[in-house]
């Protein structure tokens, strides 16, 4: 059986992710005002939402930090077509806060590769600046990285964010806003497995039952 939270004395907007929207929706559409109530009601989450929301909701029921993809039934491909790792914080400019957060992010989504057995070859790095801009940037490796690779990426992801904050900043100066930022994020996508068997783990062990899809290719 899946595990249960007990009902949470405080609402769902205290999760990250789930807004006043996002709230009442669950409110009025599911009866969902706690974690406990989430869980309770996940069959109706899953068939009202798209997988990727429906995903978001419950991993945030279960306490399961991060993004990533659903596992399907099938273990003989890597069902996940992609696996991220994003915070939101205060407004803060580019520099030294800004790399450290993004190389804690980089041990994340390393450690969530791991965990599922899984290798990239392409890395997406996503900024949202303070007035809620949102900018991309992709690199695809020469060889891929993840579980039992060599390949660093802690470089390549402050690149990505020295070039990112050099080019998006511009565009927000140039537009009279402040070059700030609230949201960082790495996503992972053209997965392979890291082994021939695949491993679940996560919330996709309890989802697979629902018949949940995989995410969109570069989704996150």
């Amino acid at each position: 059986p899946i595990p249960r939270l007990p009902p949470l004395p405080s609402s769902l907007r205290k999760i990250g992710g789930i807004g006043k929207v996002a709230e009442r929706v669950l409110s009025e559409a599911v009866g969902a005002s706690t974690c406990g109530d989430l869980l309770e009601h996940r069959a109706l989450v899953v068939g009202l939402f798209n997988p990727r929301q429906a995903r978001s909701y419950l991993s945030a029921a279960l306490g399961i930090g991060g993004q990533s993809a659903i596992v399907p039934a099938d273990d003989a491909v890597p069902g996940q077509k992609c696996l991220s790792q994003e915070r939101t914080f205060r407004p803060t400019p580019p520099g030294p806060a800004l790399d450290a957060r993004c190389g804690e992010l980089c041990s994340m989504l390393l450690a969530a590769l791991l965990d599922r057995q899984l290798q990239a070859r392409t890395l997406t790095l996503k900024l949202k600046s303070s007035g809620f801009r949102t900018h991309e940037s992709t690199h695809s490796l020469h060889a891929h990285y993840g579980a039992h690779s060599p390949v660093p990426i802690d470089k390549l992801a402050i690149r990505l964010l020295a070039d990112a904050t050099r080019r998006f900043g511009a565009e927000l100066r140039g537009a009279g806003m402040r070059d700030e930022y609230r949201l960082l994020g790495l996503r992972a996508t053209n997965l392979r497995l890291a082994r021939g068997e695949a491993r679940e783990g996560g919330l996709g062990q309890y989802l697979r039952p629902l018949g949940a899809q995989v995410c969109a290719a570069g989704g996150g």
